[in-house]
């Protein structure tokens, strides 16, 4: 059960990063991409280990598989969040968000960029077509294949938070955040930063 907490507890860490608005918020790094991203980076491992703890060699496999698809997808998604602090001057996501704000939405000039770091962000949230790590249709379901009940429960929600965290993350760097063209922060802003990510999430 460890391995488990320790999967979702990454996640809602994850999720505590990112903030819904410059108001709304719950802590402001000035390098709160890297710390969203390191967290990121510790799925891997707990999903291996989550594998390896079952006392089953298929599922042991299936946690080394889980853990080389999300590895190999982290490293664009990093070289990606690296050109938009680049184009922003900045770690900070407030930095990034109005930096938008101020020209153009990152889309525009990083719609390769864009369609890359979204197409990773499936595969790190483990969706259709990138759920081979997860094994939802095969007999022996990959890295939790004795995980029943609520741990499984649990690290199904777990995904979702990675996914939602995802679509949140894709917001901020090419779709201006909580802003909207030719008004900035509006009288609502989190309620902006939700459909935008909601939307997303639809796609995804």
């Amino acid at each position: 059960m460890w391995t488990v907490s320790l999967v979702i507890g990454v996640s809602v860490l994850v999720l505590c990063m990112v903030p819904l608005s410059s108001r709304w918020f719950v802590v402001d790094y000035d390098t709160g991409l890297l710390i969203i991203m390191a967290f990121f980076a510790l799925a891997p491992f707990f999903i291996l280990v989550s594998g390896w703890a079952q006392n089953n060699k298929y599922s042991l496999i299936g946690g080394m598989r889980a853990a080389e698809l999300m590895i190999s997808y982290e490293v664009p998604m990093l070289i990606l969040i690296c050109t938009t602090a680049l184009m922003a001057g900045s770690f900070n996501i407030n930095d990034i968000v109005y930096a938008q704000a101020d020209n153009v939405w990152y889309i525009i000039p990083q719609i390769l960029g864009a369609i890359t770091f979204f197409t990773c962000a499936v595969a790190e949230a483990e969706r259709v077509p990138f759920d081979i790590a997860e094994a939802e249709a095969e007999l022996v379901e990959g890295w939790q294949t004795e995980y029943a009940g609520m741990k499984w429960g649990l690290v199904m929600l777990a995904d979702y938070m990675r996914g939602s965290v995802s679509c949140s993350m894709f917001v901020i760097l090419y779709l201006g955040g909580w802003t909207l063209p030719f008004i900035g922060d509006g009288p609502i802003p989190e309620i902006v930063f939700l459909l935008k990510a909601y939307v997303v999430f639809f796609f995804m």
